[in-house]
């Protein structure tokens, strides 16, 4: 019996969802959902969806929307950034040598005054990471808040973040220390696979955070963020490259980003690099003919350094504030020279992944430790005069 209930159930439902199909003419979608058979198979109750209503509803919204983008600047302004993020960079001048933590948390504000839809926060270290874009804070009494207190959950945060940027056109961000970028690793990852444009945003990001010692000094963290595919890293020297870094996080919407920012101060450079330039990863900061120096962040301070220390040498140095975006073609565009030096206050695994025939990467391949700034340039051999030194001598 069941099978051949089966059958009938089969035979009505096709029958019936074929004079739906071709005798309704509402603007809905109408289907059969299920069939109760009497068990002598005389009598059958069919169930029908109806999904929609008639298009006379959605004609009228979309035409109160469309009088109300005309009439209304500011409603037109809000549509605008909530359906497509673009922006001119902001303008915001500073000349100090500054944490890049500190400009960027700047940056970052100027960003939320003229877009409302940019929502995040920290995981418990607001103080610290500087990255809070206003006082009104989401909560269960107020959902038009854009600053987010997370608690300290970096997991959380991370899974929260993806959360907000899959559900809607919100550009959502979250931050903290670099070496707590361990914990969102999972998140940061699905965030890769999914392109979205979640923006995760790491302070204090090497041994020079100080006194707090090798727990919070990140080592391995910047090489390890490179590897997810999709995901672009992004560490700014304290110039344009800064408010380039935030454009570029917030305007290209198409993956996932992480900003990466110094603790402690950083010389101020006034350099004009474009906006063009610096989306291709890397650029010549200073032309030279004899050596390279390739630097990212804070250790671009350095990279001049270690040049006015060579003297007699034809010094050319490279900014790479994305550096796992650089292409084949832009490293032959930058034309460097036979003798190639990095420079970064991390890991030295994998950087011949990005640039080939490295003479020499200065590096920190183990833990750091607890001790001020000072201290530490001299015990790990970080010091201008000590690099100048080594690389005279695999010159000679």
């Amino acid at each position: 019996m069941s099978i051949r209930s089966d059958k009938v159930r089969l035979t009505l439902r096709k029958a019936v969802s074929e004079i739906i199909s071709y005798e309704h003419n509402f603007n809905v979608l109408v289907s059969v959902s299920d069939i109760d058979m009497s068990p002598d198979l005389s009598n059958a109750k069919i169930y029908i969806s109806i999904l929609g209503d008639d298009n006379s509803k959605f004609n009228e919204w979309k035409a109160n929307l469309e009088s109300k983008l005309q009439s209304d600047k500011n409603f037109r302004q809000l549509w605008n950034q909530f359906n497509n993020f673009e922006t001119s960079e902001v303008e915001l001048e500073w000349s100090s040598d500054e944490a890049s933590r500190v400009v960027g948390g700047k940056i970052l504000n100027e960003y939320g005054l003229s877009n409302k839809f940019i929502i995040g926060g920290s995981a418990d270290l607001a103080a610290s990471t500087k990255q809070i874009i206003s006082d009104n804070t989401f909560g269960s009494n107020n959902f038009g808040g854009n600053s987010i207190e997370f608690g300290i959950r970096e997991h959380a945060m991370g899974g929260i973040v993806n959360g907000l940027a899959l559900h809607s056109n919100l550009i959502p961000y979250g931050s903290t220390f670099l070496v707590f970028s361990d914990y969102m690793r999972p998140s940061m990852r699905l965030a890769s696979l999914m392109n979205v444009n979640s923006l995760f945003i790491f302070t204090h990001d090497s041994i020079y955070l100080g006194e707090d010692g090798p727990t919070h000094q990140p080592i391995e963290h910047l090489m390890s963020l490179r590897l997810i595919p999709n995901l672009d890293v992004i560490r700014p020297s304290n110039s344009m490259e800064l408010i380039h870094s935030y454009r570029y996080a917030l305007e290209k919407r198409d993956n996932p980003k992480s900003i990466i920012l110094s603790r402690q101060d950083m010389k101020f450079f006034d350099n004009d690099v474009s906006y063009k330039d610096f989306q291709t990863g890397a650029y010549e900061f200073m032309p030279g003919k004899d050596i390279t120096l390739v630097a990212t962040g804070s250790e671009l301070e350095l990279a001049v350094e270690i040049s006015k220390n060579l003297k007699d040498l034809s010094v050319q140095i490279i900014s790479a504030p994305i550096l796992n975006k650089i292409s084949k073609e832009k490293i032959e565009s930058l034309n460097l020279n036979q003798n190639i030096f990095t420079l970064e206050l991390g890991r030295s695994t994998g950087w011949d992944s990005y640039i080939e025939n490295i003479t020499r990467s200065f590096s920190i391949d183990s833990f750091g430790e607890s001790a001020p700034i000072e201290d530490l340039t001299e015990k790990y051999n970080f010091s201008a005069e000590k690099i100048s030194d080594e690389i005279r001598s695999l010159l000679n």
